[in-house]
């Protein structure tokens, strides 16, 4: 009761506001937008006083411009929000009294966070909006189309009646031709205007530069850090990778990441995957970095057997939420046999279903008949990804467009891609991947992890800067011995 004992004099006695103040103070701490070792070390002016931390800034820190905490900004919120300056009220009390209902904004980061978000959102939204609204406008073209033809067909009587009808019939006659070509017209002018809206994102992303920045720079940047820390691995032991999927796409679209990217891909023959599974966390050890990347294996789906692994980076501080990561895909030779591309994609579904079902009672069992029924080889002239891969699209690649691997620059390091990476990428996204999609999915699961991660006061920009230099001294003095 000290604490409630400091208000009531602060609030000289009156009972009702001390006790409103207290309960304040606790919804305060709740919150997280007090720190009292942030405030006692930004304002060392303050060490002489002799009561409550929270007090002192509830009274008198708030008309100094102090900040209570690292993410709660005094100067910004009144500016922000001039009503508040000109009723004289503390920055905090409105906001936790009002603005935390209304969504009010507690620093700059924040909102321009926030605002960033919702552009995407709207951006894709709109895109959306426009792919419905042109699918509309072609059937309903094809609709008018129907009716120009009857519509035809209804002038040519016209035009047998005309001749024996009087003025007034050739006027209305020319009234309807003149209709049926406006009508024509905007369906013309509907369809440019959709045309160039498709080409939005090709203007932004194809034609012109844009530059990731800030947590998504970092991730980016790190990522990159992680793949050449697997190319070290994979050249002291002599295995091959290669760079595949989005990372791959970025490299050859983009000169580097995608744009809105956030993890990075690589994939491996099955023998390589193999033996990378064996010494990628010896080196991972003898580097000094046990407490920085965790080789993760996901799970397929209603079986025991654990899949591809994910490389992610985790930071030390907090919940230890990833900062980067790498996905190591395995691929396995197939003998196609007599059948074509598209009947093994066929049997590959059937087979993958029976699987990754959840009636069989051996599952090494059910693998080797998997192996079995689609032919899986030690080498061949076609490859496709494991089933443990857990791709969404699957497709067959051919060895001759793979090998031999060629390196070329991805970000600070010279990392291996297909030999032929154009027809790799038609068999994943096909002809057209040069070009930017109808709908793009955005990844951004670990950004929004990041920017939870930035609000309670960790400047994580600086820490992606250290990791990063941690992770190019460790590449550029990696022990390949």
């Amino acid at each position: 009761m000290l604490l409630f004992w400091e208000y009531l004099i602060k609030e000289k006695g009156n009972l009702k506001n001390a006790y409103c103040m207290y309960k304040l103070s606790k919804k305060i701490k709740q919150l997280d937008l007090f720190d009292e070792n942030f405030y006692l070390n930004k304002y060392p002016d303050i060490k002489a006083y002799s009561g409550n931390l929270l007090v002192h800034y509830l009274y008198h820190g708030y008309k100094e411009n102090k900040n209570p905490s690292l993410i709660f900004d005094t100067n910004y919120y009144l500016n922000k929000y001039p009503e508040v300056n000109n009723s004289e009220q503390n920055p905090l009390v409105h906001y936790v009294t009002y603005g935390r209902k209304k969504g009010n904004f507690i620093n700059k980061n924040f909102e321009n966070l926030f605002l960033h978000e919702e552009k995407i959102k709207y951006l894709n939204d709109s895109f959306q909006s426009h792919e419905n609204n042109l699918k509309e406008l072609k059937s309903s073209y094809i609709q008018q189309k129907d009716d120009l033809s009857s519509m035809n067909s209804l002038v040519d009587e016209i035009n047998n009646k005309v001749k024996s009808c009087d003025e007034s019939h050739k006027i209305n006659l020319s009234n309807l031709t003149t209709n049926i070509k406006n009508i024509n017209s905007t369906i013309k002018s509907q369809e440019e205007l959709l045309d160039l809206q498709s080409q939005l994102f090709n203007d932004l992303y194809i034609y012109h530069e844009q530059e990731s920045r800030g947590f998504l720079k970092g991730i980016q940047l790190l990522s990159y850090e992680i793949m050449g820390f697997i190319d070290n691995v994979c050249s002291k032991y002599d295995l091959e990778y290669w760079v595949d999927y989005g990372s791959l796409l970025g490299n050859v679209r983009h000169n580097g990441f995608i744009p809105w990217d956030d993890d990075a891909d690589v994939s491996m023959s099955r023998v390589n995957f193999d033996k990378f599974l064996e010494v990628i966390q010896n080196e991972i050890d003898a580097h000094g970095l046990f407490d920085k990347i965790k080789v993760q294996r996901y799970q397929i789906p209603n079986i025991k057997r654990k899949g591809f692994i994910q490389l992610s980076y985790k930071i030390t501080k907090g919940d230890g939420r990833s900062l980067a990561a790498c996905d190591v895909f395995p691929f396995d030779y197939i003998d196609l046999g007599d059948k074509s591309i598209e009947e093994t994609k066929k049997q590959y579904r059937a087979e993958y279903k029976i699987l990754t079902s959840p009636n069989h009672e051996d599952e090494k069992i059910a693998f080797n008949n998997f192996n079995e029924k689609m032919k899986i080889t030690s080498d061949g002239e076609f490859l496709i990804p494991g089933p443990d891969s857990a791709q969404h699209v699957f497709a067959i690649y051919e060895k001759k467009y793979l090998f031999p691997l060629k390196r070329v620059q991805h970000g600070p390091y010279q990392l291996l891609i297909p030999n032929n990476p154009n027809k790799h990428l038609i068999s994943i996204y096909g002809k057209t991947y040069m070009s930017m999609p109808r709908i793009v999915r955005f990844h951004s699961h670990r950004l929004r992890g990041l920017i939870e991660f930035d609000l309670k006061g960790w400047d994580i920009e600086k820490v992606y800067q250290e990791e990063l230099e941690r992770m190019r001294y460790i590449n550029n003095h990696f022990n390949k011995k």
